[in-house]
């Protein structure tokens, strides 16, 4: 199986919540063999934002940024001797969010791997989240772990089959994580209760996405269920089974009302329990285009 992810990028700012996603980082990369790229932004108006005078305290945010660099070089010499993991560092200075944004449209990372805020599930949708934000503004995906989590494993995982999704999109990156884990894995059919004559074919892709999964998970069971809020009830499914890792097709369009009371991807990222892949198909986009790109130029090497 061809791997599909060789570089995850994890920002930092050494929080428990950022540290928490970096030991999930740690652990992802190890089993993929992938390189781990970390990024620290030095960003004065993240660690002080409530500062009425930046020039009093310059020096002293100064000693605290090259402090925490300091740490980072340590941790991350850690990381490639006792861990036996590819790991880079990167201490960029500016905009956290704008740097983050920058660096994964610029580099090739496949994974962006975010700790999310403590209280996220009662933020407002207007403003949208920096995993949000990656998923508009990059061909990244992204996975969000919630604060207080520390997954070294995904041991089970939801795969939710819906009518407004494309499930088997998500197969591809879903398998290799359910393999490199050993999952026992539970597929999902969401039926609309306005769409209940959707449910034998979506049942019917839920078996074909059961038999696919078969030789990559430790078991696959499927089940429904009819529902008018999809995502509050994919919460409630992960809670009830104990998941630690869901997967869903990123979805960043949204008509007026979600606006202001968020899509399904946004729901999803609000969710305090469970950790959420959103895969993005922009990722698709991105490497068709770059097979393209070899191959015409490999045809004006021939010619």
């Amino acid at each position: 199986m061809k791997t599909i992810l060789r570089d995850i990028l994890i920002p930092v700012d050494l929080s428990e919540t950022s540290l928490n996603s970096l030991n999930t980082a740690i652990h992802m990369a190890r089993r993929h063999q992938a390189r781990l790229h970390v990024l620290y932004v030095s960003d004065l108006l993240f660690h002080y934002p409530q500062m009425g005078n930046l020039t009093a305290v310059h020096t002293m945010a100064a000693e605290v940024i090259e402090k925490d660099k300091s740490v980072l070089e340590d941790l991350t010499r850690s990381i490639r001797t006792s861990e036996q993991v590819d790991c880079r560092l990167y201490t960029p200075a500016g905009n956290r969010d704008l740097l983050i944004k920058e660096w994964a449209q610029k580099h090739p990372a496949d994974l962006v791997i975010l700790g999310m805020p403590a209280h996220i599930d009662h933020a407002s949708y207007i403003f949208d989240s920096l995993a949000y934000q990656l998923l508009q503004d990059t061909p990244c995906h992204v996975l969000a772990v919630p604060a207080g989590k520390s997954n070294q494993v995904f041991q089970h995982v939801v795969y939710p089959v819906q009518s407004t999704a494309a499930p088997m999109a998500t197969l591809p990156l879903a398998k290799q994580i359910i393999e490199k884990n050993h999952a026992d894995v539970s597929v999902v059919s969401m039926i609309d209760n306005a769409d209940a004559n959707l449910q034998s074919s979506l049942n019917s892709l839920s078996a074909r996405i059961r038999f696919r999964l078969a030789k990559n998970a430790a078991s696959v069971t499927t089940s429904q269920v009819y529902t008018q809020n999809a995502a509050a009830s994919l919460v409630a499914i992960c809670k009830t089974e104990l998941a630690d890792l869901v997967v869903i097709g990123a979805n960043t369009r949204r008509n007026i009302r979600e606006y202001f009371f968020g899509n399904f991807t946004q729901k999803m990222l609000h969710n305090p329990e469970t950790a959420v892949l959103c895969i993005n198909p922009a990722q698709k986009e991105r490497v068709n285009k770059a097979s393209v790109s070899k191959l015409s130029a490999k045809r004006m090497q021939l010619a």
